[in-house]
């Protein structure tokens, strides 16, 4: 690092080469992280924001030919770096044999990954052209990939570097005149590879507020009031919005009892009480810090036997405050704390029992599971003239998303243009709309683009799990392995609000036969609302267990 003589003083000089160019670091951006640099100021979004943490590499870039994460290494701290991204690996229009080689053996799936992977790669290869598996292994160490393509990774590998040793490399015979039986390249590959591809966080819009959503620390509690005035005092801090903006807004996919800001009765900690809007992303973090909430903490249950239990505290009951809104006044009607209870059966199963030559009687439970996407969530949404509106998120249902979007921004379906972008994974994950109706709250409010990106934390923290299921199951088999009878209970954790509940616990019931014709069957299933986070679908949803 040099530094320089300027009319205002003495700074710091950094410069450094990125593909092939030299960037002369402006004071201002001393601090970013090269991660922040290269999406930023250079609009080099190749390289993704995937947890900000180090953790899953799909920031990857060469640093002087290392793999390195570009989210660890401040701009004071590279002056005369040499810099290779996604972005600078093909020469012109010609593709790199790795990334050529990505294509060819199929390994992408959403991409989100990909140009991290490819940069792995690129770093592997600079130091040998025969790798060892155990070689490869150590590079890919922290390259995570949700979609699990792994073994197509390495086939990629030991084709690009055969390539570039100058080896004849012949590939399995692939056919594209003819559908049925032939595997096409994706219509999106070269963008994925190249990074070209643009996912939800990948746009900028000028001039627009970044936010950072506020969520409950208690998972069950009456909220009593929110005290935003520092947060509103730190510079850059334009709003900070609550439930008073949207006191009639709910989300849900099948059952809209979860409000967009809470304003009444807590349920989790997945619980949004406030979203601030700031200039920058940083300043609303900060800001969010800053934001005070008073809370009546109530009893909670965090296990559906806690919840079914006589005498247990409900998860549902709003407790009504003088002045405070009760939240969820558009929930389904609920037993107590149960979300859905229903049965289906055919035969006689208790005949079945008597005349089994075995019975096998067990009980069997499967986890809480996180869908480890590596995209975290996004949504952006900018005002246009006359009264219309453009919203860019990813989504599993886009009229849904456009018709949830009109309603934060309160004005009809027609005014909203939704734009559907690329996924970074799902896997059942992202199947509400929080982040995009707060984005298009925001705007409705400020009237000015609002960008809303969830941290790898606040990720985790809010968005839906797989739901675990308590099992029991009794089957009747006869003596020459014909199944006879099933007959079975099924408890699932739906957690605070409804979500996909209602659907995933009628496929469980139906699913829980397997692929068997059983003529005697007999299954019930409950599923009871809890104080943790919302259950939802994954994939495989609804099939928990495999009959024996």
């Amino acid at each position: 690092m040099r530094n320089k003589q300027t009319k205002r003083g003495i700074f710091m000089s950094v410069t450094v080469t990125i593909n092939a160019k030299p960037h002369e670091v402006a004071d201002e951006h001393l601090e970013m992280s090269l991660l922040r640099y290269l999406r930023e100021v250079l609009g080099l979004t190749g390289a993704k924001c995937g947890c900000d943490r180090g953790q899953c590499g799909s920031c990857n870039v060469l640093i002087d030919g290392e793999c390195r994460r570009s989210c660890l290494f401040k701009m004071k701290k590279l002056d005369g770096k040499d810099i290779l991204t996604v972005e600078g690996l093909a020469d012109g229009d010609k593709l790199h044999p790795i990334q050529e080689s990505f294509i060819v053996e199929g390994v992408m799936q959403c991409g989100f990954c990909t140009p991290g992977q490819i940069m792995a790669v690129a770093g592997l290869l600079r130091k040998t052209l025969t790798p060892t598996r155990e070689e490869i292994d150590k590079a890919f160490k922290g390259v995570l990939c949700r979609c699990g393509s792994y073994p197509r990774v390495i086939k990629a590998i030991h084709r690009a570097a055969a390539i570039m040793r100058g080896d004849e490399w012949t590939d399995e015979k692939r056919v594209f005149d003819d559908v049925i039986g032939s595997s096409y390249p994706m219509v999106d590959a070269v963008g994925k590879v190249t990074g070209s591809l643009k996912y939800v966080d990948d746009y900028y819009v000028p001039g627009m507020l970044c936010g950072k959503v506020v969520w409950s620390e208690e998972p069950s509690a009456q909220l009593l009031g929110i005290d935003a005035s520092e947060a509103l005092a730190v510079p850059g801090v334009v709003r900070v919005i609550t439930h008073a903006d949207c006191p009639d807004l709910y989300y849900g996919p099948l059952a809209m009892d979860a409000p967009v800001l809470c304003g009444g009765r807590i349920r989790s900690r997945a619980e949004p009480l406030a979203l601030v809007l700031a200039e920058t992303q940083e300043i609303a973090n900060a800001a969010a810090k800053l934001v005070k909430i008073d809370y009546e903490i109530l009893p909670a249950v965090f296990s559906p036997h806690e919840a079914l239990s006589p005498g247990a505290p409900s998860v549902t009951t709003d407790y009504a405050k003088p002045g405070i809104p009760i939240a969820g006044h558009s929930a389904p009607e609920s037993d107590g704390n149960v979300t859905l209870k229903l049965h289906i059966g055919k035969g006689d199963v208790e005949k079945a029992f008597a005349e089994a030559a075995v019975i096998i009687d067990e009980e069997y439970s499967s986890q809480r599971i996180e869908h480890g996407y590596i995209e975290p969530e996004c949504s952006i949404t900018v005002p246009l003239e006359n009264g219309r509106y453009v919203n860019y998120s990813n989504s599993q249902a886009a009229f849904g998303a456009r018709d949830n979007c009109a309603r934060a921004l309160e004005c009809d379906p027609e005014k909203v243009n939704f734009c559907q972008i690329q996924v970074g994974g799902s896997f059942g994950g992202k199947g509400d709309h929080l982040l995009r109706m707060l984005s298009c709250v925001g705007t409705r409010v400020t009237g000015r683009a609002v960008r809303v990106t969830l941290s790898r934390e606040d990720s985790l923290r809010y968005h839906n799990k797989r739901h675990p299921f308590e099992m029991h199951e009794k089957l009747a088999v006869a003596a020459d392995g014909r199944i006879l009878g099933l007959q079975n209970y099924l408890l699932g954790d739906g957690g605070a609000y409804t979500y996909f509940s209602t659907r995933i616990m009628p496929q469980a019931v139906c699913y829980s036969s397997g692929p068997y014709v059983i003529p005697n069957f007999d299954s019930t299933g409950v599923v009871a609302f809890t104080n943790n986070v919302s259950s939802g679908a994954m994939r495989g949803y609804g099939s928990p267990w495999k009959a024996p």
